[in-house]
């Protein structure tokens, strides 16, 4: 699933991370800028829960894009701080990136629930 995503949104990288720990992944990236992108995605779901904490709020849900320059990072959460990320390089329309990585996040769903 992880690669079909990276194929048709064209990213230079896909991961599954749980904290900041590299579940599966693939792409072109290093180890080195796997392990860190892997610790910036954690940091901003930190952020994120931290944030609801202080409204008072539980974060029931995490979905975040980060743009920079030619780059985009978007992050969604399968289950509490279990994150499908995709960093792709260019230009795809981010509505097609959130379907696209939310189909992927159900269809691995459904097989960790097997």
């Amino acid at each position: 699933e992880m690669s079909h995503l990276a194929s048709e949104i064209q990213a230079k990288a896909v991961l599954l991370t749980q904290g900041d720990r590299v579940i599966a992944q693939v792409g072109e990236l290093s180890p080195e800028e796997v392990q860190d992108l892997a610790a910036a995605i954690a940091e901003s779901w930190q952020t994120s829960a931290r944030v609801a904490k202080i409204l008072g709020k539980e974060q029931l849900r995490f979905e975040q894009s980060i743009g920079g320059g030619e780059h985009i990072l978007y992050s969604f959460a399968l289950v509490e701080d279990l994150l499908l990320s995709a960093l792709i390089e260019g230009k795809v329309p981010l509505g097609i990136i959130r379907h696209r990585s939310r189909e992927t996040a159900e269809a691995i769903r459904k097989r960790l629930e097997k």
